[in-house]
Parts: structure tokens; sequence; C-alpha cells
């Protein structure tokens, strides 16, 4: 089975990334194939090198702490990066079985669906 868990971040700075950090890990290692989409890093080290977990990360700022306010409203009010990116990956074939599992996405991925 192929899993997409959508986060705002790709380490834990919360209880939410915790959690979906946490259940990548422990479906991966169940024999799914996970697809962790997060827009902020950087990756969090315990998610590397493991087998059938594959962490798609933008590396952006999100929206509170990127020095730019300008981007930040226009991020916020529509990701274009994170759309495109989960458009381009959602349109592989590779994704026959799929549970998604959105996590919470307040400030990052905000409108990138």
């Amino acid at each position: 089975m192929n899993v997409i868990i959508v986060n705002d971040y790709a380490y834990v700075n919360g209880g939410a990334s915790q959690i979906a950090l946490h259940t990548a890990k422990s479906l991966a290692y169940a024999g799914c194939d996970v697809y962790l989409f997060s827009a902020v890093g950087p990756v969090d080290e315990s998610l590397k090198n493991i087998k059938r977990l594959n962490v798609i990360c933008l590396h952006q700022s999100d929206i509170l702490s990127n020095p730019s306010r300008l981007q930040a409203i226009v991020q916020g009010l529509w990701n274009k990066k994170a759309s495109d990116a989960m458009y381009a990956f959602s349109s592989l074939q590779l994704l026959s079985r799929l549970l998604i599992a959105p996590s919470q996405c307040l400030q990052s991925l905000e409108q990138c669906a």
C-alpha cells in the first residue's frame, strides 16, 4: 500500500509533527511505501535511510518565520510551489492504491490542494 502523509514540517516542532513523523516511520517499517510531503525543512535525521520511506521536502520558510512579509502573505494565500509539487507527485502512475493521511496543514501547505 502507498501512503502519503502531508505535514508542514519535516522535523518535530510540536505534537502534530511528532505524530506525523512517527506514523511515517511506523508504516514504512510495517512494509508500506510511505511518502512524507512537507514544505518546511530541514528533514529530521530520524527519517533518513529508512527503507520504503520517501521524504519530499520543499525547504520553504513557514509563513510566520519568512523574512519577506510580502512573500509570506502570497504563500499564505496560495502556496504555488507546494501546489505544483503535490500535483506533479500525485500525477505519477505509481500511486495505484493510495491512502492520503493529512496532518495539521495550517501555516506552510495551506491552500495547496
